[in-house]
């Protein structure tokens, strides 16, 4: 269905006057000037169509490269770097999830549900 250029509301054909309107802003456009937007609109569409695919395609030829050895040890390469670069604040995220969770079992044991 087509589509109002100006606010995106459905256009409603004339027959008697061979246009389109608008039942919200209640503007009339011809055959012409609807196609040259509905072009226009696939164009866009069809542009990004095409990103998102390739954008899919980088993704699975990610996904079947950390699959191989090759991507495993790379993996493995990289987690390490990061766990290197990152070791302080990796250790006291660790030890605020353990103090959180001991906090809960001291809970639980005062409640008698456990």
């Amino acid at each position: 269905m087509t589509r109002c250029p100006n606010c995106s509301y459905l256009l409603v054909f004339l027959e008697r006057k061979r246009k389109y309107k608008c039942a919200r802003c209640s503007r009339l456009y011809s055959q012409s000037e609807i196609k040259k937007v509905e072009t226009k609109q696939f164009k866009e569409k069809h542009i990004l169509q095409r990103i998102e695919d390739k954008k899919e395609k980088i993704r699975d030829a990610n996904r079947e490269y950390f699959k191989t050895e090759k991507g495993k040890k790379a993996l493995k390469k990289g987690a390490r770097k990061y766990y290197l670069k990152n070791k302080a604040k990796i250790r006291i995220e660790q030890m605020n999830y353990r103090k959180k969770k001991r906090a809960e079992k001291v809970k639980l044991a005062e409640s008698g549900l456990h």
